[in-house]
């Protein structure tokens, strides 16, 4: 149990590589927290977790709302007591030809690819370091 007692937020974390380190965290013993936009997948995935023994938080959200996040974070340390761990796992990929990207479609990229990961790690990073050895 290489991460017990420890503590992650997965973003992203309701399907696909997300889901797979969230219960990878799990089974190796961290409490995990896992955010996403659909509240339902989240869920599903809290779900297998407890099932198998393992403590996990549903916090839905989307990484490019300032409020998610803050909320995502706190919601985390007020159940947990403390964050060890952030991976910033949510992102999109556009399947389109370049010359056929709407501008729409790119803010949408750089929001969740870039922006949701600056302003997690910003939120984040204050309460890992209350964990640091200094």
């Amino acid at each position: 149990m290489r991460l017990k007692d420890k503590v992650a937020i997965v973003t992203g974390g309701s399907s696909g590589i997300g889901e797979a380190i969230a219960l990878g965290f799990a089974r190796e013993g961290a409490k995990v927290t896992i955010a996403g936009r659909r509240a339902g997948q989240v869920d599903l995935v809290c779900d297998k977790i407890r099932k198998a023994g393992g403590e996990a938080l549903a916090a839905p959200g989307d990484v490019t709302s300032l409020t998610d996040i803050d909320r995502i974070v706190t919601e985390t340390v007020n159940t947990f007591g403390k964050l060890d761990i952030l991976v910033n796992n949510a992102g999109v990929l556009i399947s389109a030809d370049v010359s056929q990207t709407s501008e729409k479609v790119w803010d949408e990229t750089l929001n969740i690819n870039l922006k949701g990961t600056f302003f997690f790690v910003k939120r984040a990073v204050p309460e890992m370091l209350k964990q640091a050895d200094l």
